[in-house]
């Protein structure tokens, strides 16, 4: 089993690389193509997770990386959201307005960085990583609402004479945004059910959510 999971993850992420290798020499929508390459550059790093953390991985390359990805995994919800917004307004890639919305992983680090600074209980580390578990999927579900709505207020605005470029047909990015919140919901509730039930096995549908 873990080889049919390590293969699916190897797959994966050479077809994120692929498909970020594509968005980046794209000369149209180019601004709105670089998040969306981050996002796949995220999803991708995301494939390689039970290659990455599988068992035996414990040295010092391996801590530094498990601690940036802790972060860098707060980056898929905004990402998604910024592309959306940006395909579907035209404003540039960065603006001071966004930087909000970089903050989550600033956070994440900051309260990891405290560990090793204020005397933590092994109580309160529970707690604080049992939060920091419920506020990731809190947030993926946040952004995947706005990026829905975003993209709902696109497609009801109608142009307003025949002059105005045609829009963009933006069919394809609903129905990524509302797999991702499938795939989300149920990685929630997977995640909730291993908290309650720590010897659950969950193994297939874990691959079958990572091989979607």
């Amino acid at each position: 089993m873990n080889s049919v999971i390590e293969t699916i993850s190897w797959v994966g992420a050479l077809q994120g690389g692929l498909l970020v290798l594509l968005l980046l020499t794209r000369t149209n929508n180019k601004n709105a193509n670089r998040l969306l390459a981050l996002f796949i550059v995220i999803i991708t790093l995301d494939c390689l997770e039970p290659i990455v953390f599988k068992k035996g991985n414990d040295g010092s390359l391996f801590k530094t990386w498990e601690f940036l990805w802790g972060g860098l995994v707060f980056l898929h919800g905004p990402l998604l959201f910024l592309y959306t917004k940006k395909i579907t307004t035209g404003t540039p890639v960065f603006l001071d307005s966004d930087l909000k919305h970089y903050l989550l992983p600033l956070i994440y680090y900051t309260i990891l960085i405290s560990v090793f600074i204020l005397p933590w209980t092994e109580k309160a580390m529970d707690v604080g990583t049992v939060v920091l578990h419920e506020l990731f999927f809190l947030h993926l579900l946040i952004y995947s609402v706005l990026s829905l709505k975003c993209l709902r207020a696109y497609q009801q605005t109608r142009p307003q004479n025949d002059q105005e470029p045609r829009r963009i047909n933006l069919q394809w990015l609903k129905i990524l945004l509302i797999t991702t919140v499938c795939l989300y919901v149920t990685s929630f509730i997977t995640a909730q059910l291993q908290l309650i039930e720590s010897g659950l096995d969950m193994m297939p549908l874990n691959m079958a959510i990572q091989f979607i």
